[in-house]
């Protein structure tokens, strides 16, 4: 994925959310991560090999932490307010849960959408 499509992708997210969001690449960043509205991210070459989220769900991962920021004024970890953020963002983007790869994201947030869809854990 080019720079440039990460930057458009970031960019519907923020007008559909309505929210300011900045994007920066890093050459030797190998995970993503956020701070308030800034997201952080792996050149796509650089994406550390454990990491198993598609580069496309890294950016909606991402970009929920910064709408946490946004709404809530500070750090949304991967708990309940966060997995219902990831939701909102991931149903904007492709219009349903199931195209995210929930079970390659963090277990807690992995764990509450088995238990949301009724699969016993």
């Amino acid at each position: 994925m080019l720079e440039q499509e990460v930057k458009e992708i970031i960019e519907i997210l923020a007008v559909n959310f309505n929210i300011e969001v900045e994007v920066k690449f890093n050459s030797r960043r190998k995970r993503g991560g956020c701070i308030k509205n800034i997201i952080k991210l792996p050149y796509f070459k650089n994406r550390h090999k454990k990491s198993l989220l598609p580069y496309e769900d890294l950016i909606l991962h991402e970009f929920s932490h910064a709408l946490g920021w946004v709404r809530f004024g500070e750090e949304t970890r991967h708990h309940n307010g966060f997995y219902y953020l990831l939701k909102e963002v991931v149903k904007s983007w492709y219009g349903n849960l199931e195209n995210y790869k929930w079970s390659v994201d963090y277990a807690s947030i992995y764990g509450l959408y088995q238990k949301e869809i009724g699969v016993q854990c």
